[in-house]
């Protein structure tokens, strides 16, 4: 959950700066208020976790824990991996485009 927190400090701001951030039409969120998407995220699949993964996990492998501190780490390590590649593929993708409109060194409007 580490690294899962440090890249939301890296370039989400920067990146939300380069993304149409309208939703519905007509309501706009700001690129500073990107990173707290994720962190909602968090609120709701943490208790999906808890109450619905981790007692099927407890019935398939007789543990109380659904799976062991080791499992849970090497998945935890595993999911931040793949986390990780998406967003350098995103961050190669969005970088063409700022490239492709001359805005790589464009100064945000605030």
């Amino acid at each position: 959950m580490t690294l899962y927190l440090a890249q939301l400090q890296t370039f989400s701001v920067q990146q939300g700066h380069t993304m149409d951030t309208t939703i519905a039409g007509s309501f706009h969120i700001p690129p500073a208020s990107l990173p707290i998407i994720p962190l909602g995220f968090l609120i709701i699949i943490i208790p999906f976790y808890d109450q619905i993964v981790v007692p099927l996990l407890r019935k398939f492998t007789g543990h109380p824990t659904g799976i062991t501190h080791l499992q849970r780490i090497g998945v935890g390590l595993i999911l931040s991996s793949i986390s990780m590649a998406v967003a350098a593929i995103m961050e190669v993708k969005r970088k063409a485009v700022a490239r492709d409109h001359n805005m790589l060194d464009a100064i945000p409007v605030l």
